[in-house]
Order: structure tokens, then C-alpha cells, then sequence
């Protein structure tokens, strides 16, 4: 996610604490912000204080700058877009499989890969996500799986599977 949609969401946040009602720009920073999105959240599916409305007489409820009018529902699109949405796109991003090799060294590929990874591990917002220690702890599996690699590619499976049993 974008540093600059970062400070958005942000400055979204303090600016609903430091405001007892939503005004006209509030809303409009939030539809811009919800627009902005590359992962927006369902609000089909939420509590209902927060869900599109739907009923048989009209059509489910347009997510426009007015649908920002409840808190609810601002803070639902800003908690989805700086703990669900970064996740997504990491595993959007890095984690779908199957990966295509862009490289003829299978050592050096996965090394690169799992190095990939974990930066995009440190690059998500805040801690409530992934805390440091989760994204060392992470690291050292990667190494653990590298040096299983390395055994095994070595001519002495038995030994990586020995490295598999230690994590």
C-alpha cells in the first residue's frame, strides 16, 4: 500500500477522534479514500449498523459519498484498509501460487523469494498486523528452510529432514 494512501487513512482516523460529527469534507475524504482502495471492504457482509442496505422495493445501496455519513461505517472502511486489505495484496502479490522460477538456480530463487517476503512483511502499516519479533521469528523459518534446501540439494536429504524436524 501507498505511503501517501497510508497518511490518508491516517489523517482520516485522527480527524474523526477530534470530531463529535462527520462534516461535508469527511465524507468526502472517506469516499475518495474508499474509491482509492485496490481492496475494499464488503459491507454486505458486516454488522448491521454498518451494511449496504438491500431490500425488495430498490436496489442495494450506492457506496457513494453520502453512504460515509455513518462513523460505522468510516471506521469499518479505515480498520479494513490498514489491517485486512495490506494482507490481501501481500498475499495477492507474493503469495499466489504457482510462482513461475524467473531464475535457473532453485537455491538462489527461493532465497530471493523468501528474502521478498519478509520486506514485505516489514513494509505493512502498524504493528497490529505482524509485530517485529512475528517478522524474525518468520525470518529465521525462512533461513531454517534454506538450509533444508541446501541439504538437500547437497545429496543428504536425510539431514534437511532434520532441519525440518528442528522448526
Amino acid at each position: 500500500m501507498e505511503k501517501d494512501l497510508i497518511e490518508r487513512l491516517k489523517k482520516l482516523r485522527r480527524d474523526l477522534e477530534e470530531h463529535d460529527e462527520i462534516g461535508n469534507q469527511t465524507k468526502i475524504d472517506a469516499y475518495k479514500l474508499y474509491d482509492d482502495l485496490g481492496n475494499k471492504p464488503n459491507y454486505r457482509n458486516s454488522s448491521s449498523e454498518i451494511k449496504v442496505k438491500v431490500s425488495n422495493d430498490c436496489p442495494i445501496e450506492e457506496i457513494n459519498q453520502e453512504f460515509f455519513t455513518s462513523r460505522n461505517r468510516i471506521n469499518f472502511m479505515l480498520d479494513w484498509a490498514l489491517e485486512v486489505s495490506p494482507v490481501l495484496s501481500l498475499l495477492q502479490n507474493k503469495g499466489n501460487l504457482p510462482l513461475d522460477r524467473t531464475n535457473d538456480d532453485f537455491l538462489e530463487f527461493m532465497e530471493l523469494l523468501l528474502d521478498d517476503y519478509v520486506e514485505e512483511l516489514k513494509q505493512l502499516p502498524g504493528e497490529k498486523i505482524i509485530s517485529p519479533d512475528e517478522i524474525i521469528f518468520i525470518s529465521s523459518l525462512n533461513d531454517l528452510i534454506i538450509k533444508a534446501i541446501k541439504e538437500y540439494l547437497s545429496g543428504d536429504p536425510a539431514l534437511a529432514g532434520l532441519v525440518k524436524k528442528s522448526v
